[in-house]
């Protein structure tokens, strides 16, 4: 596997051809496909929600507001995420086809998490684990459900993604530059994203791990200041409204029965089965990487970058335990997976580039059908994540 925190030298070769880079492409072009057309399929499947009408209608209003005056509710203190960023760009969509291109727009935002994954696994280990990781993604049930629901969790996975790729090149200074104002989006699009930028900070650190510990170090001080400077700054400039929304629905959330958000206690057996169900495969895949890197020592470079991304995707698991409840947990869940995806794949790719030959061949074959057969089990869940009337608030 290549190396994590030298910059890649390419060796002298002759130019690819047309025919060799179609080649290189195809693969990722089929797990986007596959996992468009399960999404798309599902689509059709769900029931009318009163979340994503709401959405929609939020944003309907807000244009009204900006471009005939007036006032419009209160959005702000309430949607957890920023009513200004998502609610107007799926009232377009409902204008120019209704809910489903409201849905259409999720499974492109999720087209476009899926390919950042990839970009940002080859930066970091190479073309096989970064296939492998975008294929575990894809056909995670969760996945096909984000791409085919109207609300802003898909647009916030493209954005806290867009991040990721952003720390894994930091080493420019274009992309570090970015960094901050990407986990701003993210951070906009739903508040609860606000859990993972420090996976992302502490992966723009790691990348500097060859330039010794004291470089990794003011790495994060910098960028965790810069960050919050960023997140405060927009705090400060949208107003108490948005203050009260963002302690409402994310930071001062009471643990246990709150029948504002129509949840219930549960408890912490309840919801690491939960876990188990939806993501558990990813995880054990991405723990194996983990005693990969530690017991190969040609791999120990790879050990931390492994175990964030590994903290990254239990996030979800350990707030959803503290907090005594698994209300949103399956659309919560997929943004872990995201980075759970970066290990698991590492990890099958570790055992695929020790064979040679056939058994090569055979290995990713097997690999890949396995996949494929969990994509299908987890499929038929799908019509879950449209019911027919949802919480005012998706925490």
């Amino acid at each position: 596997m290549t190396t994590l925190t030298l910059p890649r030298v390419e060796s002298a070769r002759r130019a690819p051809t047309p025919r060799s880079r179609a080649l290189y492409w195809l693969p990722l072009v089929l797990i986007l496909a596959g996992q468009a057309v399960l999404s798309a399929m599902l689509i059709h499947i769900g029931h009318d929600s009163g979340d994503e009408a709401r959405y929609t209608y939020a944003g309907t209003q807000l244009w009204h507001e900006l471009i005939r005056g007036g006032g419009s509710p209160y959005y702000e203190t309430y949607f957890s995420g920023a009513p200004d960023f998502y609610s107007p760009i799926a009232a377009i969509a409902w204008w120019l086809g209704g809910i489903v291109a409201v849905r259409l727009l999720s499974l492109c935002f999720m087209q476009v998490a899926t390919w950042l994954l990839f970009l940002a696994s080859r930066r970091l280990f190479g073309y096989g684990p970064a296939l492998c990781s975008a294929g575990i993604f894809a056909t995670l049930g969760m996945t096909h459900e984000l791409g085919s629901y109207g609300d802003y969790d898909s647009l916030a996975l493209m954005c806290i993604a867009l991040a990721f790729y952003c720390a894994v090149r930091s080493r420019e200074t274009r992309w570090l530059l970015l960094l901050p104002l990407a986990l701003l989006l993210a951070d906009m699009a739903k508040y609860v994203m606000l859990a993972f930028d420090p996976i992302v900070i502490l992966t723009a650190g790691l990348m500097l791990q060859d330039r010794g510990w004291k470089r990794v170090l003011q790495r994060w001080l910098v960028l965790g200041f810069t960050t919050l400077c960023v997140l405060l700054f927009g705090l400060l400039s949208a107003g108490s409204a948005y203050k009260q929304g963002i302690f409402f629905t994310t930071v001062a959330r009471p643990r246990g029965t709150q029948t504002i958000f129509q949840a219930s206690s549960q408890a912490s057996s309840v919801i690491i089965k939960d876990t188990s169900t939806w993501m558990g495969l990813v995880l054990v895949a991405a723990v194996l990487s983990l005693v990969l890197a530690v017991c190969t020592p040609s791999q120990r470079r790879n050990m931390l970058v492994l175990g964030v991304l590994l903290l990254g995707g239990l996030l979800v698991t350990i707030e959803g335990v503290h907090l005594h409840s698994d209300e949103s947990m399956k659309r919560h869940d997929d943004f872990a997976a995201w980075f759970a995806s970066i290990p698991a794949g590492w990890a099958l790719a570790y055992f695929s580039e020790r064979c040679r030959g056939a058994a090569r061949t055979i290995l990713l074959v097997l690999a890949g059908a396995v996949v494929m057969l969990l994509g299908i089990h987890y499929y038929p869940q799908g019509a879950e994540l449209h019911p027919s009337q949802d919480s005012v608030l998706q925490q």
